[in-house]
């Protein structure tokens, strides 16, 4: 290489070096702090000659360390667990009829008759079938009055991280008797699915979920939420695992249950995660969907898994 190219290279990572600290200096110190942390966990995987991505330096952040693991008992010692009382641009309900008598049916005989069902007929989703799902999935046993006499809900039929029920069920009624078209969420203290909007939301789905036409011909879609909130002053950023792990475990709760009633669903993976949100109207950030459930009366010659 001649000087004038060693010359040349030196001037381009000069500028670019300055370039770079021209858009850090536009960052606040906290967010400049934040970037520091990833540039020290690159820095660490190089010198281990550990390959560099975005992912491995997410996932290097979520591990737990005796320096998080402390601050997480600190946390549970001396952090007030966050309120449930939300606020809602909609307090309308619609009442949920009691749920339908568990199947006798053995728990390994209805492993074995598990399957991913993807093509429904026209027939709609009862509200006692969707009372059924919502009771057994994301219900709970028992509440108690925290000192400021708020009422906690806690032992969920499902399990959840710290007890801490990071998720939210939330419903697109498509074709089920008794509940308009539109989203809803199941709240279980209540027993009831809350009005969050309402309207024809078919073709937007189909859509959101990446144009696969047999979600859009479901009877309905359960839609998990993560909630941060729930759980990030106890497990700080790990947390961010944990509401994926709680979101696995109330989807499989959902498709067993579903089973048990002989309707077909499938869990989804596939679908634009902002339009999601945005449909509920959530924020992506601290809540966000995790997992949709299509749910409907089986066609069981067709795609099943």
């Amino acid at each position: 290489m001649s000087n004038a190219e060693v010359v040349n290279n030196a001037a381009c990572q000069i500028t670019a070096l300055n370039k770079n600290d021209h858009l850090l200096r536009q960052l606040s110190s906290e967010h400049r702090a934040v970037i520091d942390v990833y540039v020290q966990r690159a820095l660490a995987r190089q010198q281990e000659e550990l390959p560099v991505t975005p992912l491995s330096l997410a996932h290097d952040g979520l591990k737990l360390d005796p320096e998080m693991g402390k601050q997480v008992m600190n946390n549970i010692l001396f952090s007030d667990r966050p309120g449930y009382t939300e606020s809602s641009p909609s307090e309308q309900f619609i009442a949920l009829p009691p749920p339908q008598e568990a199947s006798a049916e053995s728990y390994a005989a209805l492993l074995k008759r598990r399957k991913s069902l993807r093509d429904y007929t026209d027939a709609p989703i009862s509200l006692a079938e969707l009372s059924s799902i919502c009771h057994l999935a994301a219900g709970v046993k028992n509440r108690f009055k925290t000192n400021s006499n708020q009422t906690i809900p806690y032992a969920p039929f499902t399990p959840t991280g710290g007890g801490l029920l990071s998720m939210h069920l939330y419903y697109a009624a498509l074709n089920t008797e008794g509940l308009s078209r539109g989203i809803y969420r199941y709240r279980a203290e209540k027993h009831a699915m809350q009005v969050v909007s309402l309207g024809e939301i078919r073709g937007r789905i189909f859509e959101i979920a990446s144009f696969q036409d047999w979600i859009a011909r479901s009877a309905g879609i359960f839609i998990l939420v993560s909630d941060l909130d729930r759980v990030q002053w106890k497990y700080e950023d790990r947390a961010y695992r944990l509401t994926h792990m709680d979101a696995g475990v109330l989807g499989q709760s959902v498709h067993l249950t579903a089973t048990s009633l002989n309707l077909g669903s499938c869990m989804v993976f596939g679908f634009l995660d902002d339009e999601m949100n945005q449909l509920l109207g959530i924020d992506g950030d601290r809540q966000f969907v995790s997992l949709i459930i299509p749910v409907g009366h089986p066609i069981t010659d067709y795609s099943a898994v």
